[in-house]
Parts: structure tokens; sequence; C-alpha cells
């Protein structure tokens, strides 16, 4: 009888997770229904509306590790590192004897977009020398609520002149060298200044080249 019972006790519990498709949320994410993992960073997943300790989740084509928040609820960081992984998210629960199914929960593995390279806080394609000389650094946004890590591995810096004449210098990381600094320096009103080949690397070991920066020396 106890065995007959525990049997309908876990066929309810498998239905009704099969009955709630949106129960597991992508935490992170500006809306926590869309079912997207990214490749490269640790997605945060959680279980809405469960408190029973027993049921987990589980990826087979990824790793995926239980954490717990400082109020007290359970979350789930999944990390895939291909587009090709087509394996659901799984929802299991543990048992005295066993580790029984309840539900899968598909996901779309997608490639971080690229990020919006800028200027130190530039964000005008115009500026003053005073507004230049501030800046020493160039800087990543990226439209993405993971903390992602992108990093610049090299910049070059060209300035043209209204004369015609140009010039340009490479810089290694994401600061300005000495020398292009004392080339923005030489820059008048009408010059131009372009930051270009810029070249970063994202939390999936892809090497990203991103948009040229353009910005035009105007008078105070």
């Amino acid at each position: 009888m106890k065995r007959i019972i525990t049997i309908l006790l876990v066929g309810f519990c498998a239905t009704s997770f099969a009955q709630n498709k949106k129960m597991i949320k992508a935490e992170r994410l500006f809306n926590p229904d869309l079912r997207y993992l990214y490749i490269g960073v640790d997605n945060s997943i959680s279980l809405a509306n469960n408190n029973d300790t027993n049921v987990f989740l589980s990826i087979t084509e990824g790793k995926c590790w239980k954490g717990r928040r400082e109020n007290g609820k359970d979350y789930y960081d999944i990390f895939v590192s291909s587009r090709t992984n087509k394996d659901p998210i799984k929802i299991l629960r543990k048992t005295p004897t066993d580790t029984i199914l309840l539900d899968t929960a598909n996901f779309a593995v997608l490639r971080v977009a690229d990020p919006t390279a800028i200027f130190g806080n530039l964000v005008d394609s115009m500026a003053t020398m005073d507004a230049l000389m501030l800046q020493n650094e160039i800087k990543v946004f990226l439209p993405c609520y993971y903390k992602l890590g992108f990093r610049i591995i090299d910049f070059t810096l060209t300035v043209t002149r209204v004369d015609g004449s140009s010039e340009s210098i490479k810089s290694l990381g994401s600061l300005l060298n000495y020398e292009q600094m004392q080339l923005i320096k030489s820059l008048k009103p009408g010059d131009t200044l372009y930051i270009e080949d810029i070249k970063g690397t994202s939390p999936d070991s892809c090497s990203r080249l991103l948009a040229t920066i353009k910005i035009r020396v105007k008078l105070r």
C-alpha cells in the first residue's frame, strides 16, 4: 500500500511540473520567462514555486551548479560552450531509490552580442579638445544583464587633419599610450579622430572586431 501511495505522489508531482512549462526562470534577463542561454557565461536559472529540496536541475551537454542566495533562494548557474547544444534542461527529483525525470525545458543557445566600443565617457560624434583630453580608455557597452568580462585586446588611433594629412598609432590593451595622448594633443578644430581596428575577446573565447569610433573636434 505504501508503495502504491509513493507512486501516486510521484506521478502527481510529475504531472504538476509538466503542466507548468514556465516554472524555470532565466533570472538575469529583463524578461525572466525568455528561454535563452548565452555561450561562455554562467546563466542564472531558478525553479519558480518549488519548495521540494529533492527536486533539482541538470543538463547533459554543459555544466550545472547549485547555489543559494542571501535570501535563502536556490538558484543554478548553467554553462554551455557551443550553439550546437540542443540538450534541454532536465527537472529531476531524487527519491530514496531512484532519480525521476519530472519535466524538461528547452532553451535557445545564443552567442553573446558584440558590444559597442566607447571612447571613455564620450557618446557623441563631436567633442571639444577639453573633453577629448579627459579620456584615456576604450570602454565597452553591452546591452545584456550578465557580467560578461569582455576586454579590449588592442586598437589603432588615427587622426585626419583638415589639410588632408593623417597619422596612426596602435596600442595594446584598452588604455591610450603616451604617443596616442600626444597625438590627441596636436588636434585642431575640424580634425577628425578615429579609433579603429578595435579587437576584443568575449567569454566564449572568440575574438571580436568592433565598430570604429569617429569623433570630430569642435570649437569650445
